[in-house]
């Protein structure tokens, strides 16, 4: 499988690296931090195809790290973070595990295929309750051996501090996640697939309007595959005026060869490996 980007200036040994594996319905990426430096010395993401099922994930994965001989090196600590869209937040008040197969079934369809898993937002005291395709996550228990699973979502409800209003959003090619925050305070995550820039300045209108947010006054960071000259940005930016787009996390350095995309397309990535 070809990646879509690949950096590597890693030499040497891995021990003391951490390496970040995701995982969703459009993608595998991942990346390697050293500890000792604070350094990222490799990265690739992978686009899978839109129809791509579980099976050809599955099969991506076996690919990827038979081809890259540094995922069979040992590290420090591996982190799987799944970013499937079958997620959703419960107050831990209302939390009872033996419903959470219905509700995802109820917001998503047939769940029966699916490993669920959750994970504790202790400072949002809530739960996030997950699907992941039980083949992908067999496989990757099979070629990896992970200190730590967790949902992207959980991931993201620290990634701003801000006090505002404000959406962050992660574009891949044709699906986006969008957090929205009301005085600081998380409202919502949600994805959405799309197929034109007027349906993604829709759903985010959509957004703002539900949760009384003015999209005028919203702070809006857009990152992932989103170019600052294209339709969707322009389109975007026809309804909102505070945009920005993601900056890469100052506690890491990053390889010069990073230099050559815009910071945007990776810093998601490390905003979140702040969070884990």
């Amino acid at each position: 499988m070809t990646p879509s980007f690949e950096i590597h200036a890693h030499s040497g040994d891995t021990a003391g690296n951490n390496l970040f594996l995701e995982v969703g319905l459009q993608g595998i990426s991942y990346f390697i931090t050293d500890d000792a430096t604070q350094a990222c010395t490799a990265l690739a993401v992978y686009h899978l195809p839109q129809s791509a099922g579980p099976e050809t994930a599955a099969a991506a994965l076996r690919s990827i790290t038979e081809k890259q001989e540094i995922l069979q090196e040992p590290f420090k600590k591996v982190n799987i973070i799944y970013a499937y869209p079958y997620s959703v937040l419960v107050p831990y008040q209302y939390m009872q595990d033996d419903l959470n197969n219905d509700v995802l079934q109820m917001l998503y369809g047939d769940a029966q295929d699916m490993l669920l898993k959750k994970d504790y937002l202790y400072r949002h005291q809530l739960y996030n309750i997950y699907g992941v395709p039980q083949q992908v996550n067999a496989t990757i228990e099979y070629l990896l051996t992970a200190d730590n699973y967790v949902h992207c979502n959980t991931l993201l409800t620290d990634i701003t501090t801000n006090n505002g209003n404000t959406l962050y959003c992660i574009f891949k090619p044709s699906c986006f996640t969008a957090m929205l925050k009301k005085n600081g305070k998380l409202q919502i995550i949600q994805n959405f697939n799309f197929k034109t820039p007027e349906d993604v300045a829709y759903y985010l209108l959509q957004l703002c309007q539900a949760f009384e947010v003015p999209a005028e006054a919203v702070e809006l960071t857009l990152c992932g595959m989103i170019d600052a000259v294209s339709p969707l940005y322009k389109e975007i930016s026809k309804y909102f005026l505070r945009l920005e787009f993601g900056q890469l996390p100052g506690n890491y350095t990053y390889p010069e060869s990073m230099q050559q995309y815009p910071a945007h397309f990776f810093s998601h990535h490390f905003a979140m490996a702040s969070c884990v």
